[in-house]
């Protein structure tokens, strides 16, 4: 593929010093064209003194001025800023993953994403969404996804939605690196949706107000107890039967309608990475390891109610049905490698499931009196 040389050059007095400089800007930004005439160069100037150390503070002035119009730009005209950002965006992501510690927070300004606050194809900055926080929030929530459909359709994303709480949706592979990369923006921590074990003022203040209706008798207490016992069994079970496909099963206390999800997994950009490595190998010498994952199960849940219930009476249909839960939290992750291993196995349930129906029916019809008819003259 071919890679964007750098489109700035260097003249002094408006004699040419060095056509298309690399010493000029950094790496992110070679999009950006024109010319530098800067009177305090030598014209006799050696090649030595055109490396980055010679103009290293020239350099950083014409970086900073560069990202200060970009931002004024994107102040004053939003919907040009927005085109921009679509054409050249990648860039401004590699910069935000390259550039230094001291410029590294001003090009995050210059970022732009798509919101749970807004509509598709909407874009806002960390500015805006820093804006926006609830009260007593403290992160600034994002979720790598390809389409913005598998987002609101998470099983992660219910309990934001629920509580109103803005999620930022980074669609590309790289955004991966750039949020590793930033970690925070301002004193607000940049956090996926995934986490395990989301500490926030926003949620602590949205379980205080769930909780002021709690019945405290002595007998409701015994039977959250008796429930909180049978959910830990529940755990156990699914830790035993799924074995080293996990690292470990926990009641999840995320309010969710799904069965399952999956947390402290491998991100997807670094398994597309590593699947890449896998088909460039030849076919035999390298195989793409399945990583274990630590399992959230949701205990009222239909799904995990039922399967508990049928441990004992079938318990390898049981199995079956754990197994697919866990790929099906693996798929809502993005993280299961091939989704055609599954294929035997949903099948199997399918048809077992089928049976179970036509069993049912059978069982639950009446024959229904039918109308004789006599014809006359015929002998009954």
């Amino acid at each position: 593929m071919h890679r964007e040389e750098p489109g700035v050059s260097l003249y002094s007095r408006k004699v040419m010093i060095q056509a298309k400089s690399k010493a000029l800007l950094p790496e992110w930004l070679r999009f950006v064209k024109g010319v530098v005439d800067c009177e305090d160069l030598p014209l006799n100037v050696s090649r030595e003194l055109l490396q980055d150390q010679s103009l290293s503070k020239l350099r950083q002035v014409l970086t900073g001025r560069i990202i200060k119009w970009f931002e004024n730009e994107a102040k004053s005209d939003p919907k040009a800023y927005k085109h921009f950002f679509e054409e050249f965006g990648n860039f401004i992501k590699e910069g935000a993953c390259t550039e230094s510690d001291n410029n590294r927070a001003n090009v995050a300004k210059l970022l732009r994403y798509e919101s749970s606050a807004g509509n598709s194809g909407e874009v806002f900055s960390f500015k805006e969404y820093v804006d926006r926080m609830k009260e007593g929030q403290e992160n600034i929530y994002f979720m790598c996804v390809p389409k913005r459909k598998f987002a609101e359709e998470s099983p992660y994303f219910e309990e934001f939605k629920e509580k109103g709480i803005e999620v930022l949706f980074m669609y590309d592979t790289v955004d991966e690196f750039v949020v590793n990369n930033l970690r925070q923006v301002g004193q607000n921590k940049l956090v996926s949706i995934d986490a395990a074990d989301i500490k926030d003022g926003a949620f602590d203040k949205a379980s205080k107000d769930d909780s002021k209706d709690t019945n405290t008798l002595e007998e409701d207490a015994l039977s959250k107890q008796e429930a909180k016992l049978e959910a830990e069994n529940i755990a156990e079970w699914f830790r035993e039967t799924l074995g080293m496909q996990v690292r470990n099963v926990k009641v999840s206390k995320r309010h969710m309608s799904h069965p399952a999800v999956v947390i402290d997994h491998d991100s997807p950009a670094v398994r597309k990475m590593m699947a890449m490595m896998s088909g460039a190998a030849k076919a035999g010498e390298f195989d793409l390891p399945p990583t274990p994952t630590s399992l959230e199960i949701n205990v009222n849940h239909p799904i995990i109610k039922k399967v508990w219930s049928i441990k004992n009476e079938d318990p390898e249909f049981a199995k079956q049905i754990a197994e697919q839960v866990h790929d099906n939290a693996l798929i809502a992750a993005g993280v299961l490698d091939d989704p055609r291993s599954m294929l035997k196995r949903l099948n199997s349930i399918m048809e077992a499931s089928l049976m179970a129906t036509a069993a049912s029916k059978s069982k639950d019809t009446v024959m229904q009196p039918k109308k004789i008819e006599i014809v006359e003259g015929e002998t009954i």
